[in-house]
């Protein structure tokens, strides 16, 4: 009986370490993970995409200003939570910066619900092919390009992040 009562608990300790181990558990404090990729990293950002009312843009029309690239999709809770947070930046930077998120997903009217819905009032992208995540090497939403006023990528980072981390960014 005793041998039994240690075989479980070695196991529930066993199991909690596994769990922990591969960040099972949610942390408590959101963190930002930078990508400093060789491939991605200081490359002329110009590129050209729809926005989600047809119009056709290029970044290189951005040149002079600092400019958010969000990819993200509405069925993705975490991007949904940065681009409430991006709403925050867009209210007290948007003279100042260009936030532009570029949307994976599949159906339209989805992003379109979710936009009106959402009251978003910046520059609203879509990617149904993945196109543009691909020249990127976007393997995870949210991720957030950072890309400077001369037109150069400066940062790339993946996940949720709050309107006083993406500040500190740029």
């Amino acid at each position: 009986m005793k041998m039994r009562i240690l075989v479980i608990i070695l196991l529930v300790i066993f199991h909690i370490i596994i769990v922990i181990g591969f960040g099972l558990v949610p942390s408590t404090t959101p963190t930002i993970k930078t990508i400093t990729s060789e491939s991605t990293k200081g490359v002329n950002v110009n590129f050209e995409f729809k926005t989600i009312d047809d119009k056709t843009m290029r970044i290189s029309n951005f040149k002079g200003k600092i400019v958010l690239i969000d990819f993200w999709a509405t069925w993705c809770r975490p991007c949904v939570a940065t681009m409430r947070e991006l709403k925050k930046v867009y209210e007290r930077y948007g003279d100042k910066i260009v936030i532009i998120s570029i949307s994976l997903n599949k159906e339209k009217n989805d992003v379109v619900e979710f936009i009106n819905k959402e009251g978003i009032k910046w520059i609203i992208g879509w990617d149904p092919k993945g196109d543009i995540a691909k020249k990127f090497n976007i393997k995870a939403i949210p991720t957030l390009l950072i890309v400077n006023k001369d037109g150069i990528l400066v940062k790339k980072v993946v996940g949720y992040h709050t309107a006083n981390e993406i500040i500190d960014l740029i």
